[in-house]
């Protein structure tokens, strides 16, 4: 049976794998549109230091991820690497840093532009691949079932998830909030709390609302939990003893609306009756369900320790408790990530650590960086085009055709079909940038009698009257 329960983990496994980690193929490239860039790029202060940091809390693929699959796809500002913009951000939250803090590696200031745009320009966006990480990624009933069988000890062999609320200590710098709602009994400071489920193998599958702690106990924040994300009927959910407070009318409210639950979906622990003590069988059951239970309180002292931003000991200054929560969120699934890699022994490739190199930086998709003056903004507009038609029309150009059958196909002057194209002679009309390659410029070029479609790159070789390049040069001189 053993050998059986291996083969089907294995084969829940591949499912989940196969279908949800389709992003273990991703490259680093950026997808974000750009608006311009500087024309030097600077250093972040201490990025090897942020680098080696990252790698020793989460290693390398939960940063694979968060490069590749997250940061990729939003704009973040700043005159350095975009690779390194994004570590700054997951060393933020690894760390529990203030803006202040961050000074050590940019200014305050440049931080907070992308600490903006990750968490609240792009809150929706964050939200939503989160959520699907959540749901797909980390977990399955049947998996969380399996393993259960497998580990679990015999008595509680039937648990597949665990609940427990976290308390986390704050500064709320919101004014119009009474301070007195956040007190936390357990913590004896301001406060807030939110519930976590985590499946048999460490894998946290849904996270709650974070909401202050006054008003909102374990119990209470129970009737709020979603079954939606994650629920099936072969699941059974241990808790403590509070929860038990509500647990009629949280069946209830669920059974109205046609879930298949009821007091065998639950496991907690067995209540002392008034004047009666327990039976040893009582108590054994008890010590076996708490040290079960335990792993949920070691998973809170691991998140603490790796995102120290998250640990009890650490007061985190606020002013909205939902970029709270997604930060909280964000942390969870790249936590998960780390430990699903452990748990499934998911292979160690370089190309998860490329972002460990020196001056490593996203390849850019679907965009052209635009290292376009004022006055050419303001003179021109300049289009957006792929790096591919570039690469397509600057080829096109340099064609020296062979016979008519090729000319016909592959001439850009569709209309002088006739015309001998390695005897035309193109004029450049002005020059809109440039870059180094090797020991040569080239130049994107606006050709005169042609559309900005037709926009190439020219080598400072292939110019026969170089004129424009020294107006070029001198018009960036005077800037």
């Amino acid at each position: 049976m053993t050998t059986d329960i291996d083969n089907y983990i294995e084969q829940e496994f591949n499912k989940i794998y196969d279908q949800y980690w389709t992003f273990m193929k991703n490259d680093y490239v950026y997808y974000e549109k750009l608006k311009y860039h500087r024309k030097k790029i600077e250093k972040v202060k201490n990025i090897d230091k942020v680098k080696q940091n990252i790698y020793d809390k989460i290693g390398s693929l939960p940063t694979f991820v968060f490069l590749t699959d997250l940061c990729s796809h939003i704009y973040l500002p700043g005159p350095y690497n975009t690779i390194d913009k994004a570590l700054l951000l997951l060393e933020h939250l690894l760390n529990g840093y203030s803006f202040e803090e961050m000074d050590m590696y940019t200014p305050s200031s440049t931080f907070y532009k992308l600490y903006r745009n990750l968490y609240i320009k792009n809150y929706e966006f964050l939200e939503k691949w989160i959520n699907n990480k959540l749901k797909n990624c980390f977990s399955s009933p049947i998996l969380r079932l399996l393993c259960a069988k497998k580990f679990n000890p015999s008595l509680v062999d039937n648990i597949t998830l665990i609940l427990d609320g976290h308390h986390n200590r704050i500064v709320y710098q919101n004014i119009f909030l009474d301070k007195k709602e956040l007190y936390s009994w357990k913590l004896k400071k301001n406060g807030l709390n939110t519930q976590f489920l985590i499946d048999v193998n460490k894998m946290c599958i849904y996270i709650s609302d974070s909401l202050p702690c006054k008003m909102n106990n374990d119990d209470n924040m129970f009737l709020g939990i979603n079954l939606n994300n994650f629920y099936s009927e072969t699941d059974c959910i241990c808790f403590d003893g509070l929860y038990e407070n509500t647990l009629e009318e949280f069946i209830d409210k669920y059974k109205n609306i046609g879930y298949n639950i009821d007091l065998h979906n639950f496991c907690f622990p067995i209540k002392k009756t008034k004047n009666i003590n327990l039976s040893e069988d009582e108590i054994k059951f008890n010590d076996i369900l708490g040290g079960f239970r335990s792993t949920i309180e070691s998973y809170f002292a691991e998140l603490g320790s790796v995102f120290k931003r998250f640990s009890e000991q650490t007061k985190i200054r606020i002013t909205e408790s939902k970029i709270y929560n997604i930060q909280l969120k964000l942390a969870i699934v790249l936590l998960n990530i780390k430990y699903f890699k452990e748990l499934f022994n998911l292979e160690e490739v370089n190309h998860y650590n490329k972002w460990k190199i020196h001056n490593f930086d996203y390849s850019y998709s679907n965009n052209i960086e635009l290292n376009v003056d004022v006055s050419l903004k303001t003179k021109y507009k300049i289009e957006e085009i792929n790096n591919i038609k570039n690469i397509q029309l600057d080829f096109m150009n340099k064609l020296t055709i062979q016979d008519n059958s090729s000319e016909s196909i592959l001439d850009i002057n569709k209309n002088s079909e006739d015309m001998d194209v390695a005897d035309e002679v193109y004029e450049v009309q002005y020059i809109i940038k440039h870059k180094k390659v090797l020991n040569n410029y080239v130049y994107y070029v606006k050709w005169r009698n042609y559309g900005k479609e037709k926009n190439s790159r020219v080598k400072d070789i292939d110019f026969l009257e170089t004129t424009i390049i020294s107006q070029y040069w001198s018009s960036i001189s005077r800037k």
